[in-house]
């Protein structure tokens, strides 16, 4: 026999220690979550898709209304938020024997809503035409408010109860951080819509265009290029989502403008509220932003753009704006995951 060792070959039924140990076949069960978890994905892929179409054409149903329309559906979003913010700690257990309980929490929030509305109101109608009955209350608005804080503040004092003090004083500064987000941080919103809704339009299409962006972007190549966590409060974002919204985002913000300029209406400010849908019929001279320019190009970025480049100034206005939104906006979404964690909420928080 041949000194020379004959090597076998790893077969069946045979295994080589140089090679990794083969990969268990899968079981039947294994198949069955694996196929479950797939079609659970592509179901909520394709929810987000229809929803977001709905949300899509009916805001545009309520913009082509009119600018009177569009302040109530904010309105009407904010109202929404706040209800389902202070639903994540509410506790019928402990809230049963206090009178009150949530009403005064709405009356802070309808406080909040009056002040902050009326004084928008009032300011917006000094320099428009208004009926001249309104103005005179509206006048008054801050008086009316300072009573309607004393009220409450002591309606709240009086709705105390033994043994329950920490569980409302939790709630009240729960509902103060709510107020704060859903109404304090709207509160240029009115003003914006009847200055000229396209600011509004603008600034609102880069969120959302970042969000959705974000999301596709996570969703077809999530951990294929950056394998690493990118915020322990929310697992399912990641790095791929973050940059690629934001560039895509900075893209979009360029050519969006184009898209409404178009229509004057949106432009123009809105001189006085009527009630009367798609009667879009502003006309104004359009502001310098909105006239197409052309730029010197710095010399760093000739090689890309050439010399120079004819645009419209608020081209240029909302890449910043995107970019600012690509960066602060996804931290609305963060602080909702927050939320839904720290009180072990499955619903999306609206």
């Amino acid at each position: 026999m041949s000194s020379t060792t004959l090597k076998q070959r790893p077969g069946k039924g045979t295994s080589s220690a140089n090679e990794p140990a083969a990969t268990p076949a899968l079981t039947d069960a294994d198949r069955a979550v694996a196929k479950k978890k797939k079609e659970g994905t592509f179901k909520k892929f394709m929810t987000r898709l229809i929803f977001g179409f709905i949300l899509i054409f009916g805001t545009l149903l309520v913009i082509f209304s009119a600018h009177i329309y569009v302040a109530i559906f904010i309105v009407g979003c904010q109202t929404l938020v706040f209800r389902e913010l202070v639903r994540v700690r509410y506790d019928k257990i402990k809230a049963k024997p206090i009178p009150l309980f949530r009403t005064l929490q709405w009356c802070w929030f309808f406080f909040a809503m009056f002040y902050v509305y009326s004084n928008q109101f009032y300011t917006w109608s000094l320099n428009h035409q208004q009926i001249g009955a309104v103005k005179i209350y509206l006048r008054y608005h801050d008086w009316v408010s300072f009573g309607m804080y004393s009220v409450l503040f002591a309606g709240t004092v009086l709705q105390l109860k033994e043994g329950s003090y920490r569980y409302q004083m939790g709630q009240l500064t729960w509902t103060c951080l709510t107020i704060a987000i859903c109404v304090i941080l709207c509160k240029q919103t009115f003003g914006i819509i009847f200055e000229g809704m396209i600011w509004f339009l603008l600034s609102i299409s880069m969120v959302i265009c970042n969000d959705t962006f974000a999301y596709f972007c996570g969703f077809s190549l999530g951990r294929k290029i950056i394998n690493r966590p990118f915020l322990r409060l929310s697992p399912n974002k990641t790095w791929e989502g973050f940059i690629g919204g934001g560039i895509c985002t900075v893209i979009f913000a360029y050519f969006w403008p184009l898209v409404w300029v178009q229509f004057q209406w949106l432009v123009c400010p809105c001189e006085e509220i009527t009630f009367k849908p798609f009667q879009n019929n502003l006309a104004c001279e359009l502001d310098p932003v909105f006239v197409s320019t052309t730029f010197d190009v710095p010399s760093q970025l000739v090689f890309m753009f050439g010399e120079t480049i004819t645009c419209l100034p608020v081209q240029l206005h909302c890449m910043v704006l995107a970019c600012y939104a690509s960066v602060f906006a996804p931290f609305g979404g963060f602080l909702a995951s927050a939320i839904k964690r720290a009180y072990g909420k499955n619903h999306y928080i609206i």
